[in-house]
């Protein structure tokens, strides 16, 4: 009832208002609209994205806003495996799914990674003094950093380790940082390793890579043909490789600028997709195998939306598919349409399609909500801002499913963080409503919402209005109720909203869960204050660095405040007493930081003179240093399956498991 109250509210406005063939050199006039294409150069063809011109149509005008009043509201593994070792547990984190924990776990990289621009002219807060500007932008690594991360990483490979975690660490590591010729031979000679987890990784380090003359294996290993059963040195080729190697596709092809080539690849993936009941290769029946190739096709270039829409659009409409296949496939629609200069036929139709599905109560939960987060990302675009706003309303009342209401709250905060005026009219009062009453689990969400669209804004330098923060101090708990303090603490972090540190420093002390604990610390060290930074410190010496909330703290400093983290973890390096967990915290922490000169202690981490898991951890931050993104050209390597990642009903191969990494948690 509470939540039929909110979309009530805010939508009675709306309800009055009407490849596997072998790669060519050049390719000729390819896009078909009089340019002349990009020419393929070679195996030694580096890729460099070129985003497309956004061209947002202008939207309808609006009444003045009527301010903000708060309301009344609202693994499968072959048997040849073996168990992994004790270690760091990584970023597997909570027991309950019904967190906003476990959605934060992934959206976390997409705006701690980002770069950050100006602030605009009228920012949430006052604007600071002249001498608290905040950090420095990091630098691009250098194309000597990147050189001598991966000499080393193939020193490290070619001493063969034991450890299999430490060979898959390896390969991931060097196709982020490259390398030239050799990586390339590397990342293929690791599909022949013993251990299936480091043929999985090779797999998908070679897509990671974006070496177009992968493409031919990788195409082989979807197909499960000779040429990958060769390499693989197997008699066939099992579904986690060949998953693996679809998302390896759909990396290279979100960059490839040739389109005869992303042709060959869309070819490969379709034809693996299109497989039917009853075939030895049968991807009706391998969740993982199948949301794999729709995940891949999702992050093709608009371009090839011709091709690639219908493929999805079936994938959707067909409810003999896997839940967990057909719930990658309306966030695949959206992203594929999400660069398009203005809506045309083939937009409209899967928007209304996608519009449609969400809101039929008949349909599988996941599916519902990967269309709830497709809509915000739709309603980004101007034309369609009124009516996804109106669903994504009513869907904050549509019962059976705690996770539609709330990610519906993160798709309407997507919308309210871009300039439509529909934003602060209609969706920001109900994001305030729902985050000031109701029961915690809601109220956090709310409350997350109402930060992830202030951050969204201020990345794009966009205005966000001062008062979202003044409700988010004042609905702050005086109580116990962790989860919520956690999350209007982490969102008042996202905003940068200043003067709530001290009543922030205070709340931490109640809050018993480590992890909630270490997101409401992270909120903190988000700010640029010197007591909050100084309660973050106290913090990290508190949480052991094996465990999750360690890196929190971690990432969150790092924003903020990278010379404050990289001091205390060199100072722990240095110091007599400790050195094991020392040397956990740094080789975890250290790749989060941009600073070249770290390359060689995280090198002196990797050797095998440290616990292998030391070793993996060093590794793993060589190749997060050394990897030319975010600052430079390109985003992280796999931030195009992080994109509208909806964790609940996402295959193991895609989000990771307790015992198995996946695409989304290999940082």
């Amino acid at each position: 009832m509470r939540l039929r109250f909110l979309a009530l509210a805010g939508s009675l406005w709306l309800l009055t208002t009407p490849l596997i063939g072998q790669i060519t050199g050049g390719v000729g006039n390819a896009l078909g609209d009089g340019k002349e294409a990009p020419t393929y150069a070679g195996p030694e063809d580096k890729l460099f994205p070129t985003a497309p011109p956004k061209e947002d149509p202008e939207g309808p005008t609006l009444p003045a806003p009527a301010g903000l009043q708060p309301r009344p509201g609202p693994t499968i593994v072959s048997a040849n495996v073996p168990p992994i070792p004790e270690g760091p547990r990584g970023y597997w984190i909570t027991e309950d799914e019904t967190e906003w924990l476990w959605w934060w776990r992934f959206q976390r990289w997409q705006h701690f990674e980002a770069e950050t621009p100006e602030p605009a002219e009228s920012t949430i807060t006052p604007r600071p003094e002249p001498e608290d500007q905040g950090p420095e932008p990091a630098p691009a690594p250098s194309d000597q950093l990147q050189k001598e991360a991966a000499e080393f990483l193939i020193e490290l490979w070619l001493q063969q380790p034991e450890e299999a975690p430490l060979r898959a660490a390896i390969l991931m590591a060097l196709a982020r940082c490259g390398g030239g010729s050799a990586v390339g031979e590397i990342l293929r000679s690791g599909l022949a390793d013993r251990d299936q987890r480091v043929q999985e990784a090779a797999a998908l380090a070679l897509g990671a890579y974006r070496e177009p003359h992968g493409i031919p294996l990788l195409c082989a290993l979807v197909a499960d043909e000779d040429l990958a059963r060769k390499h693989l040195q197997r008699h066939e080729v099992p579904y986690r490789v060949r998953a693996f190697a679809a998302y390896g596709l759909g990396l290279i092809a979100s960059e490839l600028p040739y389109a005869p080539v992303r042709a060959q690849i869309f070819e490969c993936l379709r034809g693996a997709l299109s497989q039917r009941p009853g075939r030895r290769q049968d991807v009706h029946q391998h969740d993982d195998f199948g949301a794999a190739l729709v995940a891949a096709l999702g992050v093709f270039p608009y371009d090839d939306r011709t091709k690639v829409l219908p493929e999805l659009l079936a994938v959707l409409r067909d409810r003999q598919r896997p839940e967990r296949v057909r719930t990658q496939a309306p966030t695949a629609i959206a992203k594929l349409l999400a660069d398009a200069p203005r809506p045309d036929g083939f937009t409209r139709n899967a928007f209304e399609l996608i519009r449609r599905q969400m809101l039929d109560r008949g349909e599988k939960a996941g599916v519902r909500q990967s269309c709830a987060l497709a809509l915000g990302r739709f309603g980004t675009q101007a034309p369609f801002a009124q009516s996804a706003t109106k669903a994504l309303l009513q869907a904050l009342d549509l019962g059976g499913d705690v996770h539609l209401p709330h990610l519906s709250a993160m798709a309407l905060a997507e919308i309210a963080s871009r300039e439509h005026p529909i934003g602060q009219q209609h969706i920001l009062p109900v994001l305030v409503a729902g985050m000031a009453q109701g029961p915690d689990i809601d109220r956090s969400w709310f409350a997350l919402a109402l930060g992830w669209s202030g951050s969204l804004a201020r990345q794009d330098g966009r205005a966000f209005p001062h008062r979202v923060g003044q409700s988010l101090l004042g609905a702050y708990p005086d109580g116990n109720q962790s989860r919520l303090k956690a999350a209007i603490s982490l969102a008042l972090g996202l905003l940068d909203y200043r003067g709530a540190e001290a009543q922030l420093i205070a709340g931490l002390a109640p809050i018993g869960k480590p992890l909630l604990r270490a997101e409401a610390a992270a909120g903190l060290a988000l700010m640029p204050d010197a007591e909050a930074q100084k309660a973050v410190l106290a913090e990290l010496a508190r949480q052991d660095p094996l465990e999750l909330p360690y890196q929190v703290l971690c990432t969150g400093l790092a924003v903020q405040s990278p010379k404050l983290l990289e001091d205390h973890l060199l100072a722990g390096l240095k110091r007599s007493s400790g050195t094991f967990q020392a040397e956990v915290a740094a080789a975890t922490a250290l790749g989060w930081l941009r600073n070249p000169e770290l390359l060689e202690p995280l090198k002196g981490l990797a050797t095998g003179a440290h616990p292998y898991f030391v070793q993996v951890a060093a590794v793993t931050s060589i190749g997060r240093l050394a990897e030319p993104g975010p600052q430079g050209d390109r985003p992280r390597w796999n931030a195009p399956y992080l994109d509208l990642l909806n964790p609940y009903h996402a295959p193991d191969t895609l989000i990771g498991s307790a015992e198995l990494p996946g695409v989304c948690d290999r940082f």
